[in-house]
């Protein structure tokens, strides 16, 4: 268990600094939704990206240990990426189909993580 939360503090701390500015991308606007498996056990994590009121896309993290907005967040064609504050790597991931894929750095390595659009 132990090594579980400390997964998800890990995966939480990863995920954790965005607002994002840029062009219009209709398409990967929505609710996008993770899974980390770890010991037995499943954490959720959401990812929010909407259409702001003035210039550009705004998103945020929903994890079990809280919602952060994301800042710097940035789209280039089919693909996303931040600079995470905490860790100070670069978060990508590619948009293929109905999936966001990538790899999430992290202080113990990279989590592989899949995010499917919430219908």
């Amino acid at each position: 268990m132990k090594t579980f939360n400390k997964l998800i503090f890990l995966a939480s701390l990863v995920l954790s600094s965005v607002q994002a500015g840029g062009a219009d991308h209709e398409a990967i606007l929505g609710d996008w939704v993770a899974e980390m498996n770890a010991r037995g056990r499943t954490a959720e994590f959401k990812l929010e990206i909407q259409q702001n009121s003035t210039d550009g896309i705004e998103a945020k993290m929903v994890t079990p240990r809280g919602t952060n907005s994301l800042a710097n967040f940035e789209v280039n064609g089919d693909e996303i990426s931040w600079k995470n504050a905490r860790t100070g790597g670069t978060v990508s991931l590619d948009f293929i189909g109905d999936e966001l894929r990538g790899a999430i750095p992290s202080p113990r390595g990279e989590l592989n993580l899949v995010f499917r659009r919430v219908q």
